[in-house]
């Protein structure tokens, strides 16, 4: 349906020649903001005079505006609301937020009054979504910042992304924080399901236990950094961001898809040297569990002998052997051996 334009403005053509062009858009709503409760009150108390020479302010809450239907008249004063800036911790994803930061850069740069040329509205959940008076896209604009704005929501149109570089920011950004939070614990305690599993099958259970109930001792912060992004390059699992700021990764999935790949699957996606990649990763992470596990075995027995050998006055046996030789001897002699026995993925464990 074709709008009506109202000539009731001194302005020129180029207003409603604007109001045209924006009306070509899909992803525009109009809106006519709605003044904020305490503006409000401000003019018209409940108790008291009106002020109506007060000046009004609009509100920035989240769906405080009207919407106009397709049989409203069009005016200079009305507002465009960009759907592709609208985003929440629920909804919208990494896309909108770069969208609504360019915009907003924009429209400061060209000089547009933040509450007045443009509203960046908010609401529950982190819900945001950027709002522009057709008025403010008009008039004077020496240094194109206007034609620059207009330019950025026609583009819109054919490509929903205005600035890949804060994109990729904003991406590595939340995928960091997720990181941190949430999914290097994650990563950390599906490693030690993994060679749980793996070690049962192999008969050494004393091992397997330490592997899943102290995987926060023998895969370190420092370790999981360095192996993440090499099993999840081996798994071809990514990172993903379905819905608001925040990303997920199947850490469970990268862990058994890397480490569980075969050398004919390697092969057969023409990555040849991927599986010697691969069996190098697979036996450092095996040779950091044992090591861990040697520290944690070596520590308990040396507590167990102090403690065996201090007598009823609280001092140790002359005849007890002494704190330094065990290390001396277990520390320098005492390793865990390679055998023979073969998992199921053909990997030699140790014992």
């Amino acid at each position: 349906m074709r709008r009506r334009y109202s000539h009731s403005y001194e302005a020129t053509v180029t207003a409603h020649a604007m109001l045209e062009r924006l009306e070509a858009l899909n992803h525009v709503r109009w809106i006519r903001p709605q003044e904020s409760w305490q503006s409000a009150n401000r003019r018209n108390p409940y108790h008291g005079d009106p002020k109506p020479e007060l000046p009004i302010e609009l509100s920035t809450s989240y769906g405080d505006w009207d919407e106009l239907k397709d049989s409203d008249e069009l005016t200079p004063d009305v507002y465009i609301l960009i759907e592709y800036t609208r985003g929440s911790d629920c909804s919208g994803s990494l896309v909108e937020i770069p969208n609504r930061k360019a915009l907003e850069e924009l429209c400061q740069a060209a000089g547009l009054e933040d509450g007045e040329g443009y509203i960046d509205y908010y609401g529950g959940y982190g819900t945001r979504e950027l709002a522009i008076k057709v008025q403010a896209l008009c008039g004077a604009d020496d240094n194109g910042f206007l034609v620059a704005i207009v330019e950025a929501i026609e583009g819109l149109e054919d490509y929903p992304l205005l600035d890949e570089d804060l994109h990729s920011q904003l991406e590595m950004e939340s995928q960091n924080e997720a990181w941190e939070s949430d999914i290097r614990r994650d990563f950390q305690r599906a490693l030690g399901k993994y060679f749980k599993s793996l070690l049962e099958d192999a008969g050494m259970d004393q091992l397997a236990e330490y592997a899943d109930d102290c995987y926060d001792e023998w895969v370190t912060d420092q370790l999981a950094d360095q192996w993440f992004y090499q099993l999840a390059d081996f798994a071809n699992e990514y990172w993903s961001n379905e819905s608001g700021e925040g990303s997920w990764i199947d850490a469970e999935d990268v862990v058994k898809k890397g480490l569980g790949r075969t050398a004919e699957s390697f092969e057969r996606t023409g990555w040849k040297e991927g599986a010697a990649k691969h069996d190098a990763l697979y036996y450092e992470i095996l040779d950091a569990l044992t090591r861990a596990y040697e520290l944690d075995w070596y520590d308990g027995l040396v507590k167990q002998l102090e403690t065996a050998n201090v007598g009823d006055d609280g001092k140790v046996s002359a005849s007890a052997p002494s704190v330094p030789f065990l290390k001396g001897v277990l520390g320098s002699e005492w390793r865990l051996t390679p055998i023979k026995t073969k998992t199921k993925n053909k990997k030699d464990v140790y014992l």
